[in-house]
């Protein structure tokens, strides 16, 4: 059975397999599900939302160009890295749940909240990003910067979940939003 890196050369991964049973090997991932690698996380979030294992990490920083819905017990745990809707493109986020629960690290310079790498943000909005419903939690600085539009219903919970310790040790949350608009 293939799957991460059984069966496969080293530095490749095998992903899939997909509705025909066909795997794709390449040299990097996006996501994963259990043992089974993706190459984009709307097949991982399918594989979730279909599977018996509901939980998606995420292994990088991503561009997320279509929408998602996340079916019943599904989490996409980002592990640090950020989803970014890029401009010029529309993504609709439906149920389910989306967390980091990567503290941010502390900033080279006291007060700098605009590294996203640092402040460990879950979205990064340019174009346009619906929210609805679901439970968005975060242990970082910013659940998202937005920069472009975002569109929150459905009694949708955004939801700061840093620990005490984790806002000592960063000596980065004091006075940050969880929510930052900016202009472009």
């Amino acid at each position: 059975e293939l799957g991460g890196t059984k069966g496969v050369v080293e530095g490749y991964e095998a992903y899939g397999p997909d509705a025909n049973g066909m795997y794709t090997v390449s040299t990097t991932s996006v996501a994963s599900v259990g043992t089974n690698n993706f190459d984009n996380l709307k097949d991982a979030v399918t594989a979730a939302n279909n599977g018996s294992d509901k939980t998606v990490l995420l292994k990088k920083g991503i561009d997320l160009e279509e929408s998602l819905a996340l079916g019943e017990g599904v989490v996409v745990n980002t592990q640090g890295n950020m989803i970014t809707i890029p401009e010029g493109v529309e993504v609709t986020l439906t149920g389910g749940t989306i967390k980091n629960e990567v503290a941010a690290a502390k900033p080279a310079k006291y007060g700098v909240w605009d590294n996203d790498a640092e402040n460990r943000t879950m979205f990064h909005v340019d174009g346009k990003l619906t929210i609805n419903g679901g439970t968005y939690q975060t242990a970082g600085v910013h659940m998202m910067r937005v920069s472009g539009t975002a569109v929150i219903g459905g009694s949708a919970t955004l939801e700061c979940t840093a620990t005490q310790a984790q806002f000592s040790a960063a000596d980065n949350y004091d006075g940050a939003p969880l929510i930052s608009v900016t202009g472009k």
